[in-house]
């Protein structure tokens, strides 16, 4: 490297040297003054601390007075409490508790004394005192408490024992009125589960009694009064909207009385005799009553039924396998037509509708019947309003049923006599008639001699009149 360069280089940072130390003659001054500020501020900085210190100390203790104070607040109310509950204990008066012994429950002055007790003991409860008087005081109210409830239990079963009912069913609207009356017992009995229970199963069992009497008694007078199916369908439906309206009845009472029953157990007896009763029914017309059972086995009407709506639906099974191993030994009936015809229009349709609808087309489908059997079959099979495949079903018995008819009418016999035998296989009343009728002359019109066809014809009108 060149000298000359060299020496420039040494020169300029000599220059700049020197001129830091002037500039730092300069600031020196200044740093000297900050230096003096800092520690004047020193002292009030640590005069602070000290004052905060002193403040979180007294906060400390602040904190802990007041935990104190509300401890010792709670302390005294609960001994404020207590020693309400003890003065209250040995104040009750007397009077008070002699009418829960004496008082009667037909009277209505007394009544009114007792509800008035009753009010006062409600803020009575067994406490944790072991002072002798205040226990012995306790163990009184309690046990007079106990006997009171214990003689109201008696009184209700008086109450209930008989039924003002003549063989009807009736909402039990003056006994309703009367229990009314001691509502505020069965309130009361709520502060105490062991009581409550007791009045409540004492409700239950005697509520149960007097409907199970009802119903025997209504239900016996009801078999004795139908003599015929038409009555049977009134009288079953009269029986369950009754049903009905009283377990609607019961339920709302026993809302409004505070009273915790379970009103299935209240209605078990009656669901059993209905549900047996029911069998009477069915072997007066088990049509009728499958028709009906399909129709209280709904939906809606098993919810509104309760524990009878779901007893039905069970015995609704049964009486169905019953009727279809019944229908396996018999032949086709009008009666099954209809039975039909009503389950086709149930807003369900049921595997019980399926399997009667296979037997009823299993059985017209049999050609080894006689002819007016097979005429009657083709007029039920007419008569079902909705059937699949029925076009094919009546072709197939159409196809079996023609060669009797010929056979029949042109066999040699009184031709005018055989048909008047044939039209009368055919029930005018039925469904279906004008469909066999048809059927026939067709089949004697097609099959008869060309040169005797008006002759069949008038024979057909004149007998057809008859």
């Amino acid at each position: 490297m060149p000298k000359t360069i060299v020496s420039s280089n040494i020169e300029s940072k000599e220059t700049s040297c020197m001129s830091f130390k002037e500039d730092l003659k300069t600031l020196r001054p200044k740093i000297d003054h900050l230096k003096t500020e800092i520690k004047s501020q020193m002292v009030p900085f640590a005069v602070h601390q000290v004052m905060i210190g002193s403040l979180s100390n007294e906060l400390e203790e602040i904190k802990n007075t007041v935990g104190y104070l509300e401890s010792k607040l709670d302390f005294e109310k609960k001994v404020y409490e207590r020693t309400k509950q003890i003065l209250l204990s040995l104040t009750v008066d007397q009077d008070n508790l002699h009418i829960l012994e004496t008082g009667s429950f037909t009277d209505d002055d007394d009544l009114i004394k007792i509800e008035k007790s009753l009010s006062i003991l409600k803020e009575f409860s067994r406490g944790k005192c072991e002072l002798k008087i205040v226990k012995e005081r306790e163990r009184e109210i309690l046990d007079l408490l106990s006997n009171f409830l214990k003689r109201f239990v008696m009184f209700l079963s008086k109450l209930f024992i008989k039924s003002e009912s003549k063989n009807e069913l009736r909402v039990h609207r003056s006994f309703y009125e009367k229990m009314m009356k001691y509502k505020f017992i069965y309130t009361f009995s709520k502060t105490n589960s062991e009581y409550y229970t007791v009045l409540c199963v004492a409700y239950t069992r005697k509520s149960k009694d007097l409907y199970n009497e009802e119903f025997e008694n209504h239900l016996n007078r009801v078999s004795e009064l139908i003599t015929d199916v038409n009555s049977l369908k009134f009288t079953l439906d009269a029986l369950v909207m009754t049903y009905e309206s009283l377990l609607e009845c019961e339920t709302n009472f026993l809302s409004l009385m505070d009273i915790s029953s379970d009103i299935r157990e209240i209605f078990s007896g009656v669901d059993l005799m209905i549900v047996d009763f029911i069998d009477i029914f069915f072997k007066m017309s088990p049509f009728c009553i499958i028709i009906a059972l399909n129709l209280y086995t709904t939906g809606e009407f098993v919810n509104r039924l309760g524990s009878l709506g779901q007893s039905l639906k069970e015995k609704k099974a049964i009486l169905e396998e019953v009727f279809l191993h019944q229908q396996k030994s018999t032949g086709l009936s009008f009666e099954v037509a209809g039975l039909i015809n009503e389950l086709n229009k149930m807003p369900i349709k049921s595997d019980f509708l399926e399997n009667l609808v296979h037997a009823v087309i299993k059985k017209a489908r049999k050609q080894n019947v006689q002819l007016e059997e097979g005429l009657k079959n083709h007029q039920i099979i007419h008569s079902v309003e909705r059937l699949d495949d029925k076009k094919e079903i009546i072709e197939c018995m159409e196809r079996y049923l023609t060669p009797k008819i010929i056979d029949r009418i042109f066999g040699g016999r009184n031709e005018r006599s055989e048909i008047k035998e044939i039209f009368k296989a055919v029930d005018s009343q039925k469904g279906g008639y004008v469909e066999a009728i048809s059927f026939i002359k067709k089949t004697i019109l097609e099959n008869c001699e060309e040169a005797k066809r008006n002759e069949y014809i008038k024979i057909l009108a004149e007998v057809n009149k008859t």
